[in-house]
């Protein structure tokens, strides 16, 4: 059919932001998985494969390395969890090695 190329693209897009954010590094793979994910949006379409890839897709967006530590700093912040999640995400990518052109650093871009 002539959905199998894209579907095709699709699962190997999966796969190499799972090996990316397992055996690379874990920012390698959300960025991955959000090209995915945006893939998706826009073809708009959904079957079994591709609502499998974008299950895993989600899974891999928003990597559990860091959430124990994210719930506890929640906790104490009384902050929701999910805007320290979407914070990450949106400023690093969950690197902990990033760095703004002002000098912010970490995974949430703090200044020192």
């Amino acid at each position: 059919s002539e959905d199998e190329p894209w579907l095709n693209q699709l699962r190997s897009l999966t796969t190499r932001a799972r090996v990316a954010s397992e055996l690379i590094e874990p920012h390698r793979g959300v960025e991955l998985a959000e090209l995915g994910l945006r893939r998706l949006t826009r073809r708009g379409e959904a079957n079994p494969v591709s609502e499998l890839c974008e299950q895993e897709l989600r899974s891999i967006a928003f990597p559990e390395p860091y959430f124990e530590a994210f719930r506890v700093n929640a906790e104490r912040a009384n902050a929701p969890l999910e805007l320290l999640l979407a914070i990450a995400r949106t400023e690093s990518f969950f690197n902990p090695r990033a760095e703004s052109i002002a000098g912010a650093q970490g995974i949430v871009q703090v200044m020192p």
